[in-house]
């Protein structure tokens, strides 16, 4: 058997030290994602505090909720753009049942919709009526609870 000096094994070290050290940064807990607090006005003028995960980046949005076993009654996760767009959303292996609001760039809530979980091949896609900013994802029925309709405002647009 041949002896690995001892340069070639500190190399082999440092090698698996990198790898290590960057995939586990990769890897982000639930805990470690960025989450604000944001504010919801109604039509009425109640201010109503919600905690949100900041969808702010591709691979933040295209993962979105999918895989979680739940979400806090007072959380969600808000996905931001850098453009008002008219794609749809859908559930493909999100377990949760959802409340998805459409929010344009002035932070008002354009349509809400509900949206069920989906493990099949082709998931329904949720449509907005009109070009978004923002969208705002909670458990299905929040909006509803906390008398947030359509016209309302989302406060210190981020």
């Amino acid at each position: 058997m041949k002896k690995i000096g001892l340069p070639m094994l500190l190399c082999l070290i440092a090698v698996a030290f990198f790898f290590l050290n960057n995939h586990s940064e990769s890897k982000k807990t639930i805990e470690e994602i960025e989450k604000i607090i944001i504010e919801i006005e109604t039509k009425d003028g109640e201010v109503i505090p919600l905690q949100v995960e900041l969808a702010d980046t591709p691979e933040k949005q295209k993962l979105g909720l999918m895989g979680r076993d739940s979400l806090s009654y007072n959380e969600g996760m808000l996905f931001v753009f850098q453009q008002d767009r008219v794609e749809g959303f859908w559930m493909k292996n999100t377990k949760i049942a959802l409340s998805i609001a459409f929010i344009d760039s002035s932070g008002t809530f354009l349509d809400i919709q509900d949206m069920d979980p989906c493990y099949d091949v082709s998931c329904p896609t949720y449509w907005p009526d009109q070009p978004y900013r923002y969208a705002l994802e909670v458990n299905q029925g929040w909006f509803r609870d906390q008398r947030v309709e359509e016209g309302d405002k989302l406060l210190r647009v981020p």
